[in-house]
């Protein structure tokens, strides 16, 4: 999937836990794929650990979804069923 890699403040990891901040990619189909607002579904991926994979949404990065590699691998297995993408 092409994405751009974005930093992240404090969602999962950064000055507050003492851990890096994890670099977040933005999905493809989100507008010019760099900057998405509140005006858009930009979604955005992140491994969070070498077993944990996050979701967000960029209009609310402070909402993190983790996922294991299994379920993450399995959510994107139904999206390509349901859309043929």
């Amino acid at each position: 999937m092409p994405a751009s890699t974005d930093e992240n403040n404090g969602s999962a990891g950064g000055p507050a836990s003492g851990a890096p901040d994890p670099a977040w990619r933005k999905g493809s189909h989100c507008p010019g794929n760099t900057e998405c607002t509140g005006e858009t579904n930009c979604v955005e991926v992140s491994r969070l650990s070498p077993d944990v994979i996050g979701l967000r949404d960029s209009a609310r990065p402070e909402a993190v979804l983790p996922l294991s590699r299994r379920r993450f691998s399995a959510l994107l297995q139904e999206i390509i069923d349901r859309t043929g993408h």
